[in-house]
């Protein structure tokens, strides 16, 4: 099914995390797991994000395969499989019934909706947190089986795929309370003594409250947040986007990297009202056939679960997203299966049919991947007015030499968001490029201004101002916009200038004053490097 996807190139955020990103050519690759990953970057920033072992993979893909994003994808891809077959054996666990265990993990593998998660290498974190979580309802499952006693070393297994589950990402911790759902809700002869459920949760709430003390407290690592709302607005809005995600699941048409979601005011807001009593009749209707049908009752529940802390709950920077719900599918994936009537005459055409209707769907949605001229033309086609859609696809356009179309494209992201400073760069860089120089620099002194820490920027302000003006060095390192904060990056923008000029001798000089003066910045090695070079 994604094999056609193996050979796509780099898009999106793969290049600041993957493909351009200095970082994962070192060996020593345990420093992931005592830093922020936006310490790990092309454009080193504080994210809120402790996800080590998506840095771990990809520095251990590119030590061994080199920046080939063909051995990045089929590792999400066979993450993918990995998730689909422990849906099977959850589902087999709960209905005793392979036919709606193996429906149940097709629907998953073949569904559009998770073709986002599977293909964004950069975002491997959802498509990995999904994969240990439900080898570790799996293997819970086998270790609680219908009858007898607990098994250890499925046991094992299941504790060791949440801790690889919660190293992807923090929202695994909410796994563990699935799978207490999970023991109650399957069939067993008898019920688990107190002891039993000790025995199997224990060491589970002891990984979780590990995890909780060395990532908040040792490393102090917490959530930044980027929500553009108020909390009380968003909680408004989680029975509305809960909603959207539930119908979107049911029918995933008009697919796309990027939405605008009106987020409303009221709770008498009538979209909020429809959702509620959706997911009110749906939470109703889950109790009332637990014992009849345990598989629809545990994917609603693995579904609310799974997507409650990406419905608004956790400020994110965009309110919603296709690959947040990549976990939450496989639990709608095995709501569906448990209620179709197999044993019906037909029912094995309509399946069939299915199937290949969601497969096409799903090879067609990942054609917009191919290429990120293409993946963006398709978000701004089906949503013209999303900031993030439009500051994308202009930047592509000035990566690919035309600075005119990026402009425009780039000034509608600023008036839909003008608070986006990424936005703000690429529209200076723009302007400059499209002959109007002054007015571009201008643009990057303000941002500047606004922001002094906004490193990328500062670099590109010493780049252009090179350009513009080969003689503005002095000036540029005597008085740094009035802020010596901005220095170390300036003269990196002018030593790149100095090199696209093949001034390699005055690249040098400035390079080996960058590496006196700031001999500990995360660029010194780097500068090193590139001094080096222009000797050979």
């Amino acid at each position: 099914m994604y094999i056609p996807t193996l050979n796509y190139p780099y898009v999106w955020d793969d290049f600041s995390l993957v493909a351009h990103n200095p970082y994962l050519g070192s060996t020593y690759w345990g420093k992931y797991f005592f830093s922020d990953l936006g310490k790990y970057n092309e454009d080193p920033h504080p994210m809120g994000y402790w996800r080590p072992l998506q840095t771990l993979t990809f520095g251990i893909t590119n030590s061994l395969f080199g920046n080939n994003p063909l051995y990045h994808r089929l590792i999400n891809v066979m993450l993918h499989v990995l998730a689909s077959v422990s849906l099977v054996l959850i589902a087999f666990r709960l209905t005793q019934n392979a036919a709606i265990a193996f429906f149940s993990g097709a629907l998953f593998a073949l569904h559009p909706l998770a073709t986002e998660q599977v293909i964004f290498i950069a975002n491997r974190c959802g498509v990995m947190e999904a994969a240990f979580s439900l080898l570790y309802l799996a293997s819970m499952a086998a270790a609680l089986p219908e009858s007898g006693g607990i098994k250890f070393r499925p046991l094992g297994v299941a504790n060791i795929a949440l801790c690889l589950a919660m190293m992807s990402k923090v929202s695994a911790l909410m796994i563990p309370l699935a799978a207490v759902i999970f023991a109650i809700f399957s069939p067993r002869e008898r019920r688990l003594s107190r002891y039993e459920w000790l025995k199997a949760f224990t060491p589970s709430a002891g990984l979780m409250i590990a995890y909780i003390i060395f990532r908040f407290w040792y490393l102090g690592i917490t959530p930044i947040s980027h929500a553009a709302s108020p909390l009380w607005t968003r909680l408004i809005g989680v029975p509305k986007i809960l909603g959207r995600y539930f119908l979107l699941s049911i029918a995933p048409v008009q697919l796309s990297v990027d939405r605008f979601i009106v987020m409303p005011k009221s709770v008498f807001d009538p979209a909020v009202l429809l959702s509620v009593f959706l997911l009110l009749g749906a939470l109703i209707w889950s109790i009332a056939c637990v014992k009849k049908n345990p598989g629809s009752a545990f994917g609603l529940v693995l579904f609310g679960l799974a997507a409650a802390p990406v419905s608004g709950i956790i400020p994110l920077a965009r309110p919603f997203a296709e690959h947040y719900i990549y976990l939450s599918l496989a639990g709608f994936c095995l709501v569906f299966a448990s209620i179709v009537p197999f044993e019906k005459a037909g029912s094995k055409i309509i399946i069939a049919s299915l199937c290949t209707i969601l497969a096409a769907s799903t090879l067609w949605r990942q054609t917009a991947w191919s290429d990120e001229l293409l993946l963006w033309q398709d978000a701004v086609k089906k949503c013209p007015q999303c900031a993030h859609a439009l500051s994308n696809l202009g930047a592509v356009f000035l990566e690919r030499g035309k600075p005119v179309e990026a402009e425009q494209l780039l000034l509608k992201a600023v008036q839909s968001d003008p608070s986006n400073q990424k936005t703000l760069m690429n529209l200076g860089i723009a302007t400059f490029m499209s002959g109007k120089k002054e007015d571009g620099l201008k643009i990057l002194r303000q941002l500047l201004q606004l922001n002094p820490d906004y490193e990328r920027a500062a670099i590109w302000y010493g780049y252009l101002s090179t350009v513009n003006d080969p003689s503005s060095e002095n000036i540029l390192l005597n008085d740094p916009l009035g802020n010596k904060e901005l220095l170390p990056a300036i003269m990196l923008g002018i030593a790149l200038a100095y090199k696209n000029q093949n001034r390699l001798d005055d690249m040098a000089r400035v390079l080996k004053k960058f590496n006196a003066e700031f001999p500990m910045h995360p660029f010194a090695k780097i500068a090193e490097e590139e001094i080096k070079r222009s000797m050979r």
